[in-house]
């Protein structure tokens, strides 16, 4: 077992020692059967950061001393948060038995100096002998492994394979067609309209935005944007869908059209940007529009994961006069203590929600009882996903002031949605 140094680290990390014996398996004849696993310990800082230099050496000591007793594994602890471990097993059947017994250790919870913690893992695996000429490569497909595990969540094991190098190819494709389209002005904007029941009008639009990439067609917007996040053009790509939704207010308050806000769905990361609401501030102010028509919609669980530093950012822009919508309203973890802390103004619902009213005994139950909290509660609320004749009517009865989905209109492009509105105006 490794010995912490006086600040709790690890002495010399083991990397060296792995490629050797990777280099040593991958040139022996006939190229033995086995694996290498991956482990990146996701959640050890916190800890560390929390109980200091001295536990984070203890809790590093403890569970690498347990995945040196694993038989038939090698292990080597790389670096900081990260092990390689190697398996000369010619069975993957065996091999899977380990892992699966890894990721349940670590389901568990480790005791250090009577403090109690889970300390979870994001891990890879690759397989041997497999497409990976040198051990660099294998180390390569393993950071993919741990990248894709990252995004499906703690104590996940990813298999380096085709379907995920595919996924991969996929991504890297459409990054690439993200920086060219931003470049030329080619993110294709779509937009869709709240209806106002009691208006009887559209009064309200959401932003959203596809990106076409040859090869691969026509990538929705959830898609594109989880790759802008993973290849750090995020805030190029919310800069841009911003400065759209801006001029998209410009223009309709040119034209005399009556209206409420124009929304923009927001990702964290953005929020978290030092300059975000310095330049946002520059936008309005040279584009000459009031920042109360401008709306930032925030996914309820992502504004969770890191809620006091997207709370500050969340204030500055409600000072500002710039209206917060929360989406996923009744599904996510915030809480609603938190929701009303946060200056949040408006609330979706999700449209799996406002199917389950036709769908299942408690569904239009659960969404009457959710449109009465909110309205309690002095926010406005939208209901997503609306279909179908019964669907309006329920949510009508229940005092849904707002509704959208395909029953009132899909997304339209720019000229469709202006056309739309100046219809409305002259009625």
């Amino acid at each position: 077992m490794e010995q912490p140094n006086a600040r709790g680290r690890q002495n010399t990390p083991q990397i060296g020692a792995c490629i050797d014996r990777l280099t040593a398996i991958m040139r022996e004849p006939g190229r033995k059967k086995g694996a290498v696993i991956k482990l990146y310990l996701s959640n050890f800082k916190s800890y560390n950061d929390s109980f200091g230099y001295a536990f984070g050496g203890m809790l590093i000591g403890e569970i690498t001393s347990y995945l040196e007793s694993i038989d038939g594994v090698d292990t080597y602890h790389i670096r900081g948060v990260e092990y390689i471990l190697i398996a000369e097993i010619a069975s993957k059947q065996s091999i899977s038995g380990i892992a699966d017994a890894i990721l349940q250790r670590f389901e568990d919870t480790w005791q250090i100096d009577n403090i109690i913690c889970a300390c979870s893992v994001n891990a890879g695996i690759v397989y041997l002998p497999g497409a990976a000429e040198t051990p660099n490569e294998v180390l390569e497909q393993l950071g993919t492994a741990i990248n894709e595990s990252a995004q499906m969540g703690a104590n996940i094991l990813v298999e380096y394979n085709d379907e995920l190098v595919a996924k991969y190819q996929r991504s890297n494709v459409i990054a690439q067609h993200i920086h060219r389209a931003i470049a030329e002005d080619a993110i294709d904007m779509q937009y869709r309209p709240v209806y106002q029941v009691s208006a009887k009008r559209f009064s309200r639009i959401d932003c959203s935005a596809q990106l076409f990439c040859e090869g691969l067609g026509l990538v929705k917007e959830l898609e594109f944007m989880a790759v802008a996040e993973r290849s750090g053009q995020i805030n190029a790509v919310s800069g841009y869908i911003v400065r759209k939704a801006i001029g998209l207010i410009k223009v309709l308050i040119d034209k005399g059209i009556s209206f409420e806000t124009v929304s923009v769905k927001i990702s964290p990361i953005q929020l978290l940007q030092e300059r975000f609401v310095g330049d946002l501030t520059e936008m309005i102010t040279q584009a000459g529009i009031p920042a109360s028509r401008l709306a930032f919609e925030v996914e309820e669980n992502t504004a969770n994961s890191t809620f006091s530093k997207v709370y500050m950012c969340v204030t500055e822009l409600s000072d500002m006069g710039i209206e917060i919508i929360l989406s996923d309203f009744g599904t996510g973890s915030l809480g609603i203590y938190n929701i009303l802390s946060m200056s949040v103004d408006v609330v979706k619902i999700k449209r799996q929600l406002i199917w389950q009213m036709d769908n299942t005994p408690n569904g239009a139950s659960l969404v009457e009882g959710l449109i009465h909290l909110a309205r309690n509660f002095g926010l406005k609320l939208i209901a997503e996903g609306v279909e179908t004749e019964e669907q309006v009517k329920l949510l009508a009865d229940y005092g849904c002031e707002y509704q959208q989905g395909y029953y009132h209109s899909d997304f339209l492009a720019v000229n469709d949605l202006i056309e739309l509105l100046q219809k409305e105006e002259s009625i």
